[in-house]
């Protein structure tokens, strides 16, 4: 490929992609490689304004601080800023529990990142290329993977551009030897260690056995993965807006109406993964849709509740061991999740006032100061309309068909011990109003 056709192949890729206007500066990761020197030739013939940032992963001995050399070098060459950085990358591959190349690649980003902001660049521009973004899909797809695993790299995410995703490993080999230029060779590439090595050496060779034009036919095919996959989330769009209702922190989800869905294992799978719940998880969720037995998945975060015709998606509860005192009834009483209005009428308030989310009480009976609580295994009153019979709160909460969220969310309006009001579901007997009732409490929440 000719020089000139190259710039312009990657100035129009940097265009049609937005990638970054003329006089944006520009971090670029160069490693020493051919890949990263030919984006430092490319930004420089372009005169775009950029500065060099180099990891050095201490992973190749004596290699790596040669590589480190040659990158410092190469920045004073080009009058370009240089920026770099050592570490001991397999002390946290093992604090971490993760491979040499997830470490590598997390304190890469995070070091990039945090280098771009304290020098006012506008990006951070890494040398990944077409047949990077091919090997990322075939890892995708043998390790499993939703739709959004067939796009491949990305030219543009966050903060980090790739603008030489239009050009195959050759291509780049071409012009760095057509512009005579020098780079640091990695040997352990030719090893077969890692992962993408293994792709790239062992397998790879092999698919263009079957297809000689393998990299340019599976690169048209990630470009029609990308339209299938911007359809697919249309699609799931739609869907979610038919299938989620949101009550007030929670989402509901319709049994009913996702398994009368098409693909419905899918729009599960996609719905839930935003919550931190994987392909395992979900599939076991969705084999106990039709159990209507009440069951609860957690994530890290998050927790499906299956009670009744819904899935519930709600947040990890804390602690459910909070006790809140009532001294003053002449203001509004802050919950976590509500607030409490108290009125003092004179005389006997029933009928008028009558709801589950007030509670009507005779004021003499009370004890102040009023304890707010949750529930707890053990509660028990006497339900107002039962005769006086004793009733645990557990057996209440089950004969009113609550959900676990619903049972955990429940607060007990408790006077000298006694339970008073569960609030916005029954008061106690004990409480009640009656004709010689003095003065009403109201207690609206």
């Amino acid at each position: 490929m000719q020089g000139n056709d190259f710039i312009t192949r990657f100035l129009n890729f940097i265009l049609q992609n937005n990638l970054l206007q003329k006089r944006e500066p520009v971090l670029l990761a160069v490693s020493g490689g051919v890949d990263s020197v030919v984006l430092c030739k490319l930004f420089s013939l372009a005169s775009f304004p950029f500065g060099i940032a180099h990891c050095n992963f201490k992973l190749r001995g004596n290699d790596s601080d040669a590589d480190k050399k040659f990158v410092e070098a190469l920045a004073a060459s080009l009058q370009a800023p240089f920026f770099s950085i050592e570490f001991d990358t397999t002390q946290y591959a093992s604090e971490k529990g993760v491979s040499i190349e997830m470490a590598a690649r997390e304190l890469r980003y995070a070091w990039l990142e945090q280098t771009r902001k304290e020098n006012n660049y506008h990006k951070n521009a890494t040398a990944h290329h077409r047949d990077d973004s091919i090997e990322t899909v075939l890892l995708n797809l043998v390790k499993g993977t939703g739709i959004s695993g067939l796009h491949g790299i990305l030219p543009l995410r966050d903060k980090i551009i790739r603008p030489m995703l239009v050009f195959g490993k050759e291509d780049i080999i071409a012009f760095a030897t057509a512009e005579k230029l020098t780079f640091r060779q990695d040997h352990t590439n030719l090893e077969s260690v890692y992962q993408r090595n293994f792709l790239r050496n062992e397998i790879i060779p092999k698919l263009k056995q079957l297809n000689p034009s393998f990299s340019e036919t599976f690169a048209s095919n990630i470009e029609k993965f990308k339209d299938a996959e911007a359809l697919y989330k249309k699609g799931l769009s739609l869907a979610k807006k038919k299938l989620i209702e949101q009550r007030g922190e929670d989402q509901y989800i319709s049994i009913k109406k996702l398994l009368l869905q098409h693909a419905s294992k899918t729009i599960l799978f996609e719905l839930l993964r935003d919550f931190g719940f994987g392909e395992k998880q979900t599939e076991q969720i969705y084999e106990g849709l039709r159990d209507d037995a009440s069951k609860q998945y957690l994530s890290e975060k998050h927790r499906v509740i299956q009670h009744r015709d819904f899935l519930i998606i709600a947040n990890i509860a804390e602690e459910q061991s909070q006790v809140l005192l009532v001294e003053n009834i002449n203001k509004p009483f802050k919950l976590p999740d509500r607030v409490l209005n108290f009125h003092l009428m004179a005389g006997a308030i029933v009928k008028e006032h009558a709801g589950n989310d007030i509670a009507c009480l005779d004021f003499d009976k009370l004890q102040f100061p009023l304890l707010l609580r949750h529930w707890k295994q053990g509660d028990y009153f006497y339900p107002q309309g039962m005769d006086g019979k004793k009733k645990k709160l557990s057996d209440f909460f089950t004969d009113n068909k609550l959900s676990v969220l619903e049972k955990e969310r429940a607060w007990v309006f408790e006077s000298a011990e006694k339970i008073a009001w569960i609030a916005g579901y029954r008061i106690d007997e004990r409480f009640k109003v009656t004709p010689q009732t003095k003065q009403t409490l109201l207690v609206k929440a």
